[in-house]
């Protein structure tokens, strides 16, 4: 998925492992942010969370939080939203299929 950021430059969109470190600066570590998220608190901070991620895993250039939201126009956050649930649950996908694959077993006989 390509994205188009307020100062004219586009970004390709790759889910990887830096999306994951950039989201362990939640305030409370993940920890607090998966309760937030059940508790459905904190809504705009999360979500605010995850485009900082997301924006600073796939750009070249140092960004901070501030810098990388302003960077992200108001209608590609919902596209940005969207885009990380496709790719977390063809991520999900894949773990049952590969955990169906090597977990078969067989009972010995007697």
């Amino acid at each position: 998925m390509q994205i188009t950021l307020t100062n004219g430059e586009t970004i390709d969109l790759t889910y990887n492992f830096l999306i994951l470190k950039y989201l362990e600066k939640y305030p409370g570590g993940l920890k607090k942010m998966e309760k937030d998220i059940k508790n459905k608190r904190n809504d705009m901070n999360l979500a605010c969370s995850f485009v900082y991620a997301v924006i600073r895993a796939n750009y070249n250039k140092t960004l901070t939080y501030e810098n990388a939201l302003r960077l992200v126009k108001i209608p590609d956050i919902l596209e940005i939203k969207n885009w990380l649930e496709n790719e977390i649950q063809a991520q999900e996908n894949f773990k049952k299929k590969q955990y169906i694959a090597t977990t078969k077993k067989t009972k010995k006989k007697r």
